[in-house]
């Protein structure tokens, strides 16, 4: 078969190389031109996905993370195969329709990890309070943290137009999750004690906004944290190590593991890094 092609311009390539064909229309004597029509309408399928930059990220995704997954939510099922995809796009009205569907089937398989087992909490309201609540350790749920955090790439370039390459649909054994603001700060970030008065002022915000909420047991130990933070400031620098352990716990209870301070990085870029300042890694 492939050495016909190393002939070029003897033979075109054509339905009569397929020997037995295939028959879809359950009519005789064309099952090899039946073959070949649906492999050219396969073809030039997948090259519309490929070149139609939202469906090439939001397959992309699907196929990355969730290849051969079931899930079901509120009797929705949704199956991550090509011949399931297929069937979705040729049962969708438009290609607007066909994308709606990839989001929505992208939203169920991610909600899927938060189904509670009597079916009585909301899978949306579970993330949502996950991903709001800043106590929430992000860095010990890694499997679903990744997810997202690739997810964002994803809506970041729907956003913008630019169009990740398929490596950055999946994390390589070279990425690593990183701190933004970093669980163990070098010493001379907290020399003067710049780092404790951001800290203290955006609890005090925090406190302010909790308050509304009437949530007795939160606003106490906020209240502990902003006297720790109050106490360290009235110091002239922050060397003692007792102090700056006081002070690492507060920042890790009060969203050092939160999502909104993870990022997925390339190991040799998190080297490059390390536990430098917030204020250079954020940059």
């Amino acid at each position: 078969f492939f050495d016909v092609f190393k002939k070029e311009n003897e033979k075109k390539f054509s339905f009569s190389f397929f020997e037995y064909g295939r028959d879809f229309n359950n009519k005789d004597l064309d099952d090899n031109w039946e073959m070949f029509d649906h492999i050219l309408k396969l073809h030039a399928t997948l090259k519309d996905w490929y070149d139609d930059n939202e469906i090439y990220h939001l397959l992309g995704y699907l196929f990355s993370q969730f290849k051969g997954k079931v899930a079901e939510l509120n009797e929705n099922i949704v199956s991550v195969t090509l011949n399931d995809i297929w069937k979705s796009w040729d049962s969708s009205v438009s290609k607007s329709d066909f994308k709606n569907l990839l989001r929505k089937n992208i939203k169920i398989l991610i909600l899927n990890d938060y189904k509670s087992e009597d079916g009585k909490e909301n899978p949306l309201d579970k993330l949502n309070t996950n991903i709001l609540n800043i106590k929430h350790d992000w860095f010990g749920e890694q499997g679903n943290l990744v997810k997202l955090l690739i997810f964002e790439d994803i809506l970041y370039s729907h956003d913008t137009g630019k169009r990740l390459s398929v490596s950055d649909f999946r994390r390589s054994s070279d990425e690593q999750v990183e701190h933004i603001w970093c669980q163990n700060p070098k010493d001379e970030s907290l020399g003067d004690l710049e780092a404790v008065k951001l800290w203290k002022n955006a609890l005090v915000k925090l406190m302010a906004s909790n308050s509304k909420q009437k949530d007795d047991k939160n606003s106490q130990t906020l209240k502990e944290d902003i006297s720790t933070l109050k106490k360290i400031l009235k110091k002239k620098n922050l060397i003692d190590e007792e102090d700056k352990t006081k002070f690492k716990e507060v920042a890790k209870r009060n969203g050092a593991y939160s999502i909104g301070n993870l990022v997925l990085l390339h190991h040799s870029v998190n080297q490059q890094y390390g536990n430098a300042d917030y204020q250079d890694k954020r940059l």
